[in-house]
Protein backbone atom coordinates (compact mmCIF):
# COMPACT_ATOMS: atom_id res chain seq x y z
CA UNK A 1 0.00 0.00 0.00
CA UNK A 2 1.22 3.48 -0.82
CA UNK A 3 -0.93 5.33 1.68
CA UNK A 4 2.21 6.62 3.44
CA UNK A 5 3.24 8.47 0.33
CA UNK A 6 0.16 10.68 0.55
CA UNK A 7 0.51 11.37 4.26
CA UNK A 8 4.08 12.62 4.07
CA UNK A 9 3.04 15.32 1.65
CA UNK A 10 1.82 17.34 4.60
CA UNK A 11 4.61 19.04 6.52
CA UNK A 12 4.79 18.92 10.31
CA UNK A 13 4.35 22.66 10.44
CA UNK A 14 1.13 22.60 8.44
CA UNK A 15 -1.36 20.26 10.07
CA UNK A 16 -4.39 21.92 8.49
CA UNK A 17 -4.53 22.17 4.70
CA UNK A 18 -6.07 25.16 3.00
CA UNK A 19 -7.68 25.96 -0.31
CA UNK A 20 -6.06 29.03 -1.76
CA UNK A 21 -6.83 31.57 -4.42
CA UNK A 22 -4.15 33.55 -6.23
CA UNK A 23 -5.75 36.37 -8.20
CA UNK A 24 -3.58 38.23 -10.67
CA UNK A 25 -4.28 41.96 -10.73
CA UNK A 26 -2.78 44.28 -13.34
CA UNK A 27 -0.35 46.80 -11.93
CA UNK A 28 2.90 48.45 -12.82
CA UNK A 29 4.86 45.89 -10.82
CA UNK A 30 2.71 42.93 -11.73
CA UNK A 31 1.54 42.42 -8.14
CA UNK A 32 -0.88 39.63 -7.29
CA UNK A 33 -3.46 39.21 -4.56
CA UNK A 34 -3.47 36.11 -2.36
CA UNK A 35 -6.61 34.92 -0.58
CA UNK A 36 -7.44 31.88 1.55
CA UNK A 37 -10.81 30.49 0.50
CA UNK A 38 -11.14 27.78 3.14
CA UNK A 39 -9.06 26.19 5.90
CA UNK A 40 -9.81 22.54 6.59
CA UNK A 41 -10.28 21.59 10.23
CA UNK A 42 -9.12 18.04 9.52
CA UNK A 43 -12.35 16.51 10.73
CA UNK A 44 -15.63 15.71 8.96
CA UNK A 45 -14.92 18.48 6.47
CA UNK A 46 -11.97 16.52 5.06
CA UNK A 47 -8.22 16.22 5.59
CA UNK A 48 -5.15 15.97 3.36
CA UNK A 49 -6.39 17.41 0.07
CA UNK A 50 -3.77 16.46 -2.52
CA UNK A 51 -5.71 16.89 -5.77
CA UNK A 52 -6.54 19.82 -8.00
CA UNK A 53 -9.87 21.61 -8.24
CA UNK A 54 -12.57 21.67 -10.88
CA UNK A 55 -15.21 24.35 -11.53
CA UNK A 56 -18.88 23.76 -12.32
CA UNK A 57 -20.83 26.08 -14.63
CA UNK A 58 -21.91 28.21 -11.65
CA UNK A 59 -18.33 28.84 -10.52
CA UNK A 60 -18.34 26.43 -7.55
CA UNK A 61 -15.25 24.35 -6.83
CA UNK A 62 -15.00 20.59 -6.26
CA UNK A 63 -12.23 18.21 -5.24
CA UNK A 64 -11.28 15.36 -2.90
CA UNK A 65 -9.43 14.80 0.38
CA UNK A 66 -7.46 11.64 1.06
CA UNK A 67 -8.64 11.43 4.68
CA UNK A 68 -11.40 12.98 6.76
CA UNK A 69 -15.11 12.90 6.16
CA UNK A 70 -17.64 11.17 8.40
CA UNK A 71 -15.74 7.86 8.28
CA UNK A 72 -12.24 9.36 8.10
CA UNK A 73 -11.69 7.45 4.83
CA UNK A 74 -11.70 10.42 2.48
CA UNK A 75 -14.27 12.84 1.11
CA UNK A 76 -15.49 14.77 -1.91
CA UNK A 77 -16.12 18.42 -1.10
CA UNK A 78 -17.73 21.46 -2.69
CA UNK A 79 -16.83 25.10 -2.20
CA UNK A 80 -19.78 27.35 -3.00
CA UNK A 81 -19.09 30.92 -4.00
CA UNK A 82 -21.23 33.37 -2.00
CA UNK A 83 -22.44 36.77 -3.21
CA UNK A 84 -20.29 38.58 -0.63
CA UNK A 85 -17.10 36.97 -1.93
CA UNK A 86 -16.80 34.33 0.78
CA UNK A 87 -16.90 30.57 0.20
CA UNK A 88 -18.86 27.84 2.01
CA UNK A 89 -17.51 24.29 2.17
CA UNK A 90 -19.70 21.19 2.25
CA UNK A 91 -18.89 17.49 1.97
CA UNK A 92 -20.99 15.93 -0.78
CA UNK A 93 -19.70 12.39 -0.17
CA UNK A 94 -17.82 10.63 2.62
CA UNK A 95 -16.25 7.36 1.57
CA UNK A 96 -17.34 4.32 3.56
CA UNK A 97 -14.74 1.68 2.65
CA UNK A 98 -15.01 -1.82 1.27
CA UNK A 99 -17.48 -2.91 3.94
CA UNK A 100 -20.01 -1.03 1.80
CA UNK A 101 -18.11 -1.73 -1.45
CA UNK A 102 -17.19 1.94 -1.43
CA UNK A 103 -13.78 3.42 -2.06
CA UNK A 104 -11.11 4.66 0.34
CA UNK A 105 -8.48 7.37 -0.03
CA UNK A 106 -9.03 9.42 -3.19
CA UNK A 107 -5.76 10.97 -4.33
CA UNK A 108 -6.85 12.55 -7.61
CA UNK A 109 -9.24 15.26 -8.69
CA UNK A 110 -12.60 15.04 -10.43
CA UNK A 111 -14.06 15.52 -13.90
CA UNK A 112 -17.53 16.64 -14.99
CA UNK A 113 -19.58 15.24 -17.83
CA UNK A 114 -21.96 17.36 -19.90
CA UNK A 115 -24.89 16.44 -17.63
CA UNK A 116 -23.15 17.75 -14.50
CA UNK A 117 -22.17 14.38 -13.02
CA UNK A 118 -18.79 14.05 -11.31
CA UNK A 119 -16.33 11.18 -11.78
CA UNK A 120 -13.25 10.22 -9.81
CA UNK A 121 -11.08 7.41 -8.45
CA UNK A 122 -9.96 6.03 -5.11
CA UNK A 123 -6.67 4.27 -4.50
CA UNK A 124 -8.12 1.68 -2.11
CA UNK A 125 -11.43 0.20 -1.05
CA UNK A 126 -14.16 -1.16 -3.28
CA UNK A 127 -15.41 -4.73 -3.46
CA UNK A 128 -11.87 -6.16 -3.79
CA UNK A 129 -10.00 -3.43 -1.89
CA UNK A 130 -8.05 -2.50 -5.02
CA UNK A 131 -9.57 0.94 -5.54
CA UNK A 132 -12.58 2.23 -7.43
CA UNK A 133 -13.93 4.45 -10.16
CA UNK A 134 -16.99 6.31 -8.89
CA UNK A 135 -19.72 8.65 -10.11
CA UNK A 136 -21.55 11.36 -8.16
CA UNK A 137 -24.94 12.39 -9.51
CA UNK A 138 -26.66 15.57 -8.23
CA UNK A 139 -30.18 15.22 -6.82
CA UNK A 140 -32.93 17.84 -6.95
CA UNK A 141 -32.59 18.53 -3.20
CA UNK A 142 -28.92 19.45 -3.55
CA UNK A 143 -27.50 16.16 -2.27
CA UNK A 144 -25.40 13.81 -4.36
CA UNK A 145 -25.77 10.08 -5.05
CA UNK A 146 -22.59 8.02 -5.31
CA UNK A 147 -22.30 4.96 -7.54
CA UNK A 148 -19.24 2.72 -7.85
CA UNK A 149 -18.72 2.13 -11.57
CA UNK A 150 -15.83 -0.30 -11.18
CA UNK A 151 -13.97 -1.99 -8.33
CA UNK A 152 -10.41 -2.93 -9.23
CA UNK A 153 -9.26 -6.46 -8.40
CA UNK A 154 -5.51 -6.68 -7.84
CA UNK A 155 -5.61 -10.48 -8.21
CA UNK A 156 -6.97 -10.43 -11.77
CA UNK A 157 -4.53 -10.09 -14.65
CA UNK A 158 -7.14 -8.35 -16.82
CA UNK A 159 -7.79 -5.60 -14.29
CA UNK A 160 -5.99 -2.70 -12.68
CA UNK A 161 -4.96 -2.07 -9.08
CA UNK A 162 -4.59 1.12 -7.02
CA UNK A 163 -5.77 4.05 -9.09
CA UNK A 164 -4.04 7.20 -7.85
CA UNK A 165 -4.62 9.14 -11.06
CA UNK A 166 -7.61 11.13 -12.18
CA UNK A 167 -9.86 10.45 -15.14
CA UNK A 168 -10.17 11.82 -18.64
CA UNK A 169 -13.57 11.92 -20.35
CA UNK A 170 -14.29 12.08 -24.08
CA UNK A 171 -17.27 13.55 -25.91
CA UNK A 172 -19.13 10.23 -25.83
CA UNK A 173 -18.85 9.97 -22.05
CA UNK A 174 -16.16 7.27 -22.02
CA UNK A 175 -13.69 7.46 -19.14
CA UNK A 176 -9.95 6.80 -19.37
CA UNK A 177 -7.40 6.37 -16.61
CA UNK A 178 -4.36 4.55 -15.29
CA UNK A 179 -3.56 2.32 -12.33
CA UNK A 180 -0.17 1.91 -10.67
CA UNK A 181 -0.50 -1.85 -10.41
CA UNK A 182 -2.43 -4.65 -12.02
CA UNK A 183 -2.30 -6.13 -15.49
CA UNK A 184 -0.55 -9.32 -16.52
CA UNK A 185 2.85 -8.01 -15.37
CA UNK A 186 1.59 -6.17 -12.30
CA UNK A 187 3.12 -2.92 -13.56
CA UNK A 188 -0.07 -0.97 -14.15
CA UNK A 189 -2.56 -0.45 -16.96
CA UNK A 190 -4.31 2.09 -19.15
CA UNK A 191 -8.05 1.42 -19.04
CA UNK A 192 -11.31 2.59 -20.57
CA UNK A 193 -14.76 2.57 -18.97
CA UNK A 194 -17.69 2.86 -21.39
CA UNK A 195 -21.34 3.38 -20.40
CA UNK A 196 -23.86 0.74 -21.50
CA UNK A 197 -27.49 1.44 -22.37
CA UNK A 198 -28.69 -0.29 -19.17
CA UNK A 199 -26.66 2.08 -16.96
CA UNK A 200 -23.82 -0.35 -16.29
CA UNK A 201 -20.24 0.28 -17.37
CA UNK A 202 -17.85 -1.89 -19.40
CA UNK A 203 -14.20 -2.09 -18.36
CA UNK A 204 -11.53 -2.57 -21.01
CA UNK A 205 -7.74 -2.69 -20.63
CA UNK A 206 -6.10 -0.70 -23.44
CA UNK A 207 -2.55 -1.49 -22.37
CA UNK A 208 -0.83 -3.46 -19.63
CA UNK A 209 2.66 -2.17 -18.81
CA UNK A 210 5.54 -4.60 -18.48
CA UNK A 211 8.03 -2.39 -16.65
CA UNK A 212 10.42 -2.72 -19.59
CA UNK A 213 10.73 -0.51 -22.64
CA UNK A 214 7.05 0.45 -22.49
CA UNK A 215 7.31 1.79 -18.93
CA UNK A 216 5.50 0.90 -15.73
CA UNK A 217 3.89 2.30 -12.59
CA UNK A 218 1.82 5.11 -14.17
CA UNK A 219 0.74 7.64 -11.54
CA UNK A 220 -0.79 10.48 -13.53
CA UNK A 221 -3.90 11.16 -15.57
CA UNK A 222 -4.07 10.98 -19.35
CA UNK A 223 -4.89 13.73 -21.80
CA UNK A 224 -6.90 13.37 -25.01
CA UNK A 225 -6.24 15.23 -28.24
CA UNK A 226 -8.77 16.24 -30.89
CA UNK A 227 -8.17 13.06 -32.91
CA UNK A 228 -8.89 10.74 -29.98
CA UNK A 229 -5.28 9.87 -29.09
CA UNK A 230 -4.28 9.55 -25.45
CA UNK A 231 -1.04 10.84 -23.90
CA UNK A 232 0.51 10.10 -20.52
CA UNK A 233 3.60 9.21 -18.51
CA UNK A 234 5.00 6.39 -16.39
CA UNK A 235 7.26 6.77 -13.36
CA UNK A 236 9.18 3.54 -13.98
CA UNK A 237 10.55 1.38 -16.76
CA UNK A 238 11.55 2.84 -20.11
CA UNK A 239 15.09 3.34 -21.33
CA UNK A 240 16.58 3.57 -17.83
CA UNK A 241 14.93 0.34 -16.63
CA UNK A 242 14.75 1.90 -13.15
CA UNK A 243 11.27 1.08 -11.92
CA UNK A 244 9.73 3.45 -9.32
CA UNK A 245 12.28 6.20 -9.91
CA UNK A 246 10.06 9.20 -10.50
CA UNK A 247 13.02 11.59 -10.20
CA UNK A 248 14.51 10.46 -13.50
CA UNK A 249 13.03 12.67 -16.23
CA UNK A 250 10.14 10.30 -16.83
CA UNK A 251 11.73 6.90 -17.39
CA UNK A 252 9.30 6.34 -20.18
CA UNK A 253 7.47 8.96 -22.13
CA UNK A 254 4.16 7.45 -23.11
CA UNK A 255 2.82 8.91 -26.28
CA UNK A 256 0.07 7.38 -28.31
CA UNK A 257 2.11 7.62 -31.47
CA UNK A 258 5.53 6.35 -32.49
CA UNK A 259 8.33 8.89 -32.49
CA UNK A 260 11.94 7.87 -32.93
CA UNK A 261 14.65 9.64 -31.02
CA UNK A 262 12.57 10.02 -27.86
CA UNK A 263 12.42 7.73 -24.88
CA UNK A 264 10.39 4.61 -25.47
CA UNK A 265 6.82 5.29 -26.42
CA UNK A 266 3.82 3.36 -27.66
CA UNK A 267 0.80 3.85 -29.84
CA UNK A 268 -2.82 3.09 -29.11
CA UNK A 269 -4.78 2.85 -32.34
CA UNK A 270 -8.55 2.85 -31.92
CA UNK A 271 -9.34 1.65 -35.44
CA UNK A 272 -9.92 -1.05 -36.33
CA UNK A 273 -8.95 -2.27 -32.86
CA UNK A 274 -6.79 -1.22 -29.93
CA UNK A 275 -3.24 -2.41 -30.30
CA UNK A 276 0.19 -1.41 -29.04
CA UNK A 277 3.03 -0.51 -31.33
CA UNK A 278 6.49 0.17 -29.93
CA UNK A 279 9.28 1.79 -31.90
CA UNK A 280 11.88 -0.56 -33.26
Amino acid sequence: MKRIRSVVRVSAALLIAIVLSLVLTPSARGASKFKTLYGFRGEKDGRLPSAGLVFDTAGNLYSTTFDGGINNLGAVFKLKRNSNGSWTESVIHSFAGNGDNDGVGPEAGLVFDLAGNLYGTTAFGGQFNGGTVFELTPRADGSWKESVLHSFNCLRQNDGCESTAGLTIDGAGNLYGTTQGGGASGMGVVYELSPNLDGSWKMKILHGFTGGSDGGDPQAALILDATGKLYGTTSGGGASQSVAQAVVSFSSWIRMRTERGKRRCFTVSRAPMEKIRSPT
